[in-house]
């Protein structure tokens, strides 16, 4: 009866914004909102206010590159210089497809590795 016991892996939701000087956090609202919608679906406990606390409590002065995660002891932010865009983006095409009914497509969280299997 391991399903009473085995409560599996802790949710880590992220969601990575950029911010820039001049524009601050792209697309803050969408990010929050796909954020509050994967918070709804794995029932975790959610602050929105001092998520947005958090955010706005930055004293960034270059570009950055923030990472938000929300697990069950609520949000933490890392961020690190945001990088400038490559001159040409390169990508590969798996040659397996990914499970469409998976429901770690639906959510950004930091479960992962069926991203990096296939390479």
């Amino acid at each position: 009866m391991v399903f009473f016991t085995d409560l599996g892996d802790p949710v880590i939701l992220i969601e990575n914004l950029a911010w820039t000087p001049d524009a601050g956090y792209a697309l803050r609202q969408r990010h929050l909102d796909w954020l509050a919608a994967s918070v709804a679906y794995f029932a975790l406990l959610c602050d929105s206010a001092a998520i947005a606390t958090l955010l706005d409590s930055q004293n960034f002065t270059a570009p950055m590159r923030v990472r938000l995660t929300l697990d069950a002891g609520g949000p933490a932010l890392t961020a690190v210089p945001l990088p400038p865009n490559p001159a040409v983006f390169r990508f590969t095409i798996a040659d397996t497809q990914l499970d469409n009914q998976s429901l770690w497509l639906a959510h950004k969280t930091t479960n992962r590795a069926f991203y990096d299997e296939p390479r």
